[in-house]
């Protein structure tokens, strides 16, 4: 396992979340963590922020990103990527997880340095939105086969 620096994991299945709930804890604390390197997203229920709220909050240059949806409803959680956000350009890492719908299609995101990408149960909106995500990663080296999936 490659150590990418300072490591933060956000784990919403912890019994204690506090009174704030996670998704405004994350958005609160995130822009705090100006050193961090690696982001790991633990997340055990429905949740619409994942782009709106969470990424749109980190203010560091991050290397690596997991998200890990953890539960078992029927619907999936729809990610879009924001437009133009740093977090995006020096990332080399990125693991999703879980039920993700990805949108790229609408969103001109761009992972000018992504080596690793590393999708396991992920459904694309449709097949264009695949066809830009691989074109958004210009470097891109690998992807991970799902029995070296680590969160």
């Amino acid at each position: 396992m490659e150590i990418y620096g300072p490591t933060l994991v956000y784990d919403e299945t912890c019994p204690y979340i506090g009174p704030l709930g996670f998704d405004l804890f994350c958005g609160v604390s995130l822009p705090l963590q100006e050193a961090l390197k690696t982001l790991n997203l633990k997340l055990g229920k429905y949740t619409d922020s994942i782009d709106t709220l969470l990424l749109t909050n980190i203010r560091s240059n991050l290397l690596k990103m997991t998200i890990n949806l953890n539960y078992f409803y029927s619907y999936y959680t729809r990610i879009t990527f924001p437009n133009n956000l740093n977090v995006f350009k020096t990332l080399l890492v990125l693991k999703l997880q879980g039920r993700i719908v990805l949108d790229v299609v609408d969103s001109p995101v761009c992972f000018p340095s992504l080596k690793i990408l590393q999708l396991i149960c992920v459904n694309f909106r449709c097949e264009e939105s695949f066809t830009r995500l691989l074109s958004a990663c210009p470097v891109l080296e690998d992807t991970l086969p799902p029995n070296t999936f680590q969160s």
